[in-house]
């Protein structure tokens, strides 16, 4: 029953932030002729009441809460060392130059056998 509950309140919140966007987009285009300053003050007022809103919506605490959780499986990562990073970085520099070797050994052998038998 709450989760109904929440789910209206958050459908009402996201209409009523809908709903302020669209005045403050009226009011930034009807009304250019206004002080740019009355104009900035209502932006940062339909701002902040839009800010309130989408924060006190449940997806938003659930987002928040995701980020802490993310945050804090980041912390526990453990990072190779230096020494680790130079030894992986030259195997993996090893094992594709020799790789790149015996592919390269295999195609010269097949240009030869294709135009051996092709007379070209």
């Amino acid at each position: 029953m709450k989760q109904i509950q929440a789910l209206k309140q958050d459908k009402l919140k996201w209409t009523l932030a809908s709903f302020f966007l669209f005045v403050w987009l009226v009011l930034d285009i009807g009304f250019p002729l206004h002080s740019l300053l009355l104009r900035f003050g209502v932006w940062c007022f339909i701002l902040l009441v839009l800010g309130w809103m989408i924060f006190r919506t449940s997806q938003m605490t659930q987002l928040i809460a995701f980020s802490k959780q993310s945050r804090d499986e980041i912390k526990k990562i453990v990072w190779p060392t230096r020494q680790e990073t130079i030894q992986t970085t030259l195997s993996v520099v090893v094992m594709v130059s020799v790789v790149s070797g015996v592919l390269w050994l295999v195609d010269t052998f097949f240009f030869w056998l294709v135009a051996s038998l092709t007379g070209y």
